[in-house]
């Protein structure tokens, strides 16, 4: 009884991997990642490019190069995402602990700066319309939704 092998995957070459980091970084359309990765494509009919160029993209192998880089860009821009959130809620935390800074403008930029960054400022699914918040009352919310407590006007410097 004979048994039957899978073919080994094969590994991209290394126009190809180059070409799958050019798409991936969606800087450049797959035609002009083509012409990079294989110079003397530049020389041809621009349909001809534009075939060959999405048929190396769909190759199996290609587009799962493709999707594993921006996997793994994704990864990246998360992990500098949780960071930058974490770094302004401690400086939130730290600014509102100092009574005499928590009335000022830096508590707003705080906490306008981690609304951008977590897309509190984005509308939901199900809104009509978007509602745009000033710093002061995002600041306001934030702080209702921490349990903080309003800051006193006697807290100014």
């Amino acid at each position: 009884m004979k048994t039957e092998m899978k073919p080994k995957p094969k590994r991209p070459t290394p126009r190809q991997e180059r070409f799958a980091r050019l798409v991936a970084s969606g800087e450049v359309t797959q035609e002009e990642a083509y012409i990079e990765c294989y110079p003397t494509a530049a020389k041809w009919k621009p349909a001809s490019v534009r075939c060959k160029a999405s048929v190396l993209a769909n190759n199996v192998n290609i587009r799962k190069t493709i999707e594993e880089i921006r996997a793994a860009a994704n990864r990246v821009s998360r992990m500098k995402l949780e960071r930058a959130q974490s770094i302004l809620s401690a400086r939130i935390e730290a600014l509102a602990a100092e009574a005499n800074l928590a009335t000022t403008g830096d508590l707003c930029r705080a906490v306008d700066s981690l609304a951008r960054i977590s897309g509190w400022n984005q509308p939901d699914a199900v809104a009509v319309a978007a509602v745009v918040l000033t710093p002061e009352e995002r600041a306001r919310r934030f702080r209702e939704t921490m349990g903080w407590p309003e800051p006193t006007e006697d807290a100014a410097p």
